[in-house]
């Protein structure tokens, strides 16, 4: 609290010496310390995106059932409050702008009518057991809201129709760009003509080789090339990083610690009764217990070797792969099929009682009839749509659904399948139609333990990190040479952007990024953890801001540019010298001592020639040369060549009809390409999410 009074009568003494728009600026500068990002001039403060994420974290609730959230999950939530913003600051003004709106009479036709809204298709919500879109799973829903008194159901369904609108504006919004598109007749008749016309050509070519470093480039010629082509220097904010990783692997000390705990394990483990195994596997093994009856060969060899010619007794001694450890017992053998061939009738009502009911109804009707109404049935009863076209024929399936029971039981016979999805109990009536041949499967307790390092591990992991930053004293230059030293491997990373979560191989990467926008260029970091198995030191390598790069940024990259168009201009110069005087292309092979090639169905539509690559200039030069006249050089990017048209065809592959219908679906792939991208560039988006996250 003192030092809170202490900054309040600080910036209040200021205040008199200060004049206000000096103060107001350093205020700002402070505030925006505080902001995630800004979207068409409007900031998006700390808090306003918090809200929003406990907003979505309730809505994952709502889904799960749980509040703990995974980092992926994290993520993804975070991404989704992001987006809404963009939407709201960015997008809702474009859409105001070209009068698009999603009415209610709409969005009622999106949930109820004939074209479902996407995203009420593609929710697990509103969808059966079998994953299928089901138009009763939504009535339910949506009855169900106001007998739900902890309010969860509204508050999804608020959310659901949130993002249909979004969407729909959304398509409105790309179909009228699409719209937008127009091909005049100028352009249509050019374009089919360049489409339809295709050369024959022959040529030599002085192929470019490595662009020597002792082409001398003036200062005064690359100030010139970067003053006419800046915009091509334009940047985002990046930073270009070196960084030396030490994985955090188990000791020889912890491999021996895990052998012992599970050599415990395995003791209690041979006397387990067997129908308690599952729960013993849950609560010992690092992977939970699998129902599944395997195949012999489905294992790995120790285990299969094991599976089948054990009994249920006998318990797996325990074997180590890798620095994990293994044991197994034997809890069932069967003869059963790979697959069995199913149809089902899926019924669902809020009422288990209704369902049930109905279910023992039909199942009465279904064995009276001998089955001979069951498709009939299916299409009448069934929740599942497809049961319309199909008769309730699921066809065949293997292990690893809600089915799994039809394994077990005979041809021709109903059984039910009861579950409960989203409060609403569903059941499966199923008939085995048919099976493939029993073999003989078993299902197995595998108790699987990884060895992980400890405590003192990672302190030494620790310790090694630390001193290559003591040794590197904040200095790039002392870092190379302590880990040259070391023999650490440095790896670099290039253009790494605020916010970014990956860098190389290294995944949740945070603390890194965020390290790496608060340093100076050729400061060393401190020993950065990622994902709690391994250490990282940085150093930071060049620091690139948002607008137009100084010249002494890309100073390298336009000397480079003007030494190839050097060497190029080299290579022009002396092909034009040595085929002085000669008029064909025979003429200047005899005196170059290139070789004749040639190339057919050259077109200016398509950049690249057959046997050359792509070589644009080429191509527009071939397009513009009368036949059999000689023409060159033509500085291209594999070489400098020199050609002459031997033939020119044109023929009607492409009409006009197909010609507009090309160019408007290309438009429109560009129209989606850049789309968001011109949307943040003008709403001049700023994402400083790395900063918090």
């Amino acid at each position: 609290m003192g030092v809170f009074i202490s900054v309040i009568i600080g910036i209040a003494l200021i205040s008199f010496i200060v004049d206000a728009n000096t103060l107001s600026s350093v205020t700002s500068m402070f505030s925006s310390q505080n902001d995630v990002g800004k979207i068409n001039g409007k900031k998006v403060t700390y808090q306003d995106f918090a809200k929003k994420q406990e907003y979505y974290t309730q809505i994952y609730a709502l889904l799960t059932g749980g509040n703990s959230l995974d980092e992926q999950t994290q993520t993804q939530i975070k991404d989704q409050v992001w987006q809404d913003f963009i939407t709201e600051y960015a997008l809702e003004p474009q859409y105001a702008k070209a009068g698009i709106d999603v009415s209610a009479k709409e969005l009622v036709d999106l949930t109820q009518g004939r074209f479902i809204s996407p995203i009420l298709q593609q929710d697990p919500v509103f969808m059966d057991e079998t994953g299928v879109f089901s138009r009763t799973q939504v009535l339910n829903f949506i009855r169900g809201i106001d007998s739900d008194p902890s309010g969860a159901r509204a508050q999804y369904w608020h959310y659901t129709e949130d993002r249909m609108r979004n969407s729909q504006k959304l398509e409105k919004y790309m179909a009228m760009l699409g719209q937008s598109h127009f091909m005049n007749t100028l352009q249509l008749n050019r374009s089919l003509a360049d489409r339809n016309t295709s050369a024959d050509i022959t040529y030599v070519v002085e192929t470019m080789g490595p662009v020597s470093e002792e082409i001398a480039i003036d200062n005064s010629a690359v100030r010139d090339y970067y003053k006419k082509h800046q915009r091509d220097f334009e940047q985002e904010t990046s930073r270009d990083i070196e960084f030396v990783t030490f994985s955090v692997v188990p000791s020889e000390d912890d491999i021996r610690v895990t052998a012992e705990t599970m050599n415990k394990i395995y003791e209690e483990f041979k006397d387990v009764p067997a129908d308690n195994l599952d729960r013993f596997v849950s609560r010992n093994s690092d992977k939970a217990f699998q129902q599944y009856y395997y195949n012999k060969g489905e294992l790995s060899p120790v285990l299969d070797s094991f599976a089948f010619r054990a009994t249920t007794k006998n318990a797996l001694p325990v074997y180590q792969d890798g620095n994990t450890f293994y044991t197994a017992r034997v809890m069932n053998t069967r003869m059963m099929p790979d697959s069995v061939n199913v149809r089902r009738i899926v019924l669902q009502d809020p009422s288990k009682e209704t369902v049930n009911h109905l279910a023992d109804s039909l199942i009465n009707l279904l064995n009276s009839t001998g089955g001979a109404l069951f498709g009939l049935v299916a299409a009448q009863h069934s929740a599942d749509q497809t049961a319309q076209t199909t008769g309730g024929e699921l066809g065949w399936i293997g292990q690893g659904t809600i089915l799994d029971t039809c394994f077990f039981v005979p041809k021709n016979k109903y059984i039910k399948i009861e579950n409960v999805f989203n409060g609403v109990t569903v059941i499966n009536i199923v008939e085995v139609t048919d099976r493939q041949v029993d073999k003989q499967k078993v299902q197995l307790a595998i108790i699987e333990k990884a060895a992980v390092p400890g405590k003192v591990t990672y302190q030494n992991y620790f310790a090694q990190a630390s001193a290559l930053v003591t040794a590197a004293n904040n200095s790039r230059e002392m870092f190379k040479q302590v880990a040259a030293e070391k023999g650490y491997y440095t790896m670099p990373a290039y253009a790494v952007r605020e916010g970014q979560r990956t860098i190389g191989y290294l995944n949740n990467a945070h603390d890194l990024v965020r390290w790496t926008y608060e340093a100076k260029p050729n400061a060393v970091s401190g020993v950065l953890t990622i994902n709690n198995s391994m250490f990282v030191v940085a150093t930071l390598v060049e620091a690139r801001e948002a607008g137009i790069a100084p010249i002494e940024q890309v100073r390298s990259q336009i000397e480079t540019i003007l030494r190839t168009e050097k060497y190029q201009e080299q290579l022009a110069q002396k092909l034009t010298t040595a085929a002085a005087g000669a008029t064909t292309i025979a003429e200047v092979a005899e005196k170059t001592s290139l070789s004749i090639n040639s190339a057919n169905n050259v077109s200016f539509s398509l950049y690249s020639i057959p046997g050359v690559g792509f070589e644009p200039k080429l191509a527009g030069a071939v397009v513009g040369t009368p036949e059999n006249t000689l023409t060159g050089p033509v500085k291209g990017m594999n070489g400098v060549y020199m050609f002459a048209v031997t033939a020119r065809t044109t023929e009607e592959v492409y009409t006009a009809e197909e010609e507009r219908s090309r160019d408007k679906y290309a438009a429109m792939q560009q129209n989606f390409g850049i789309f968001y991208s011109v949307i943040q560039k003008a709403a001049k988006v700023e994402d400083h999410r790395g900063r918090f996250f």
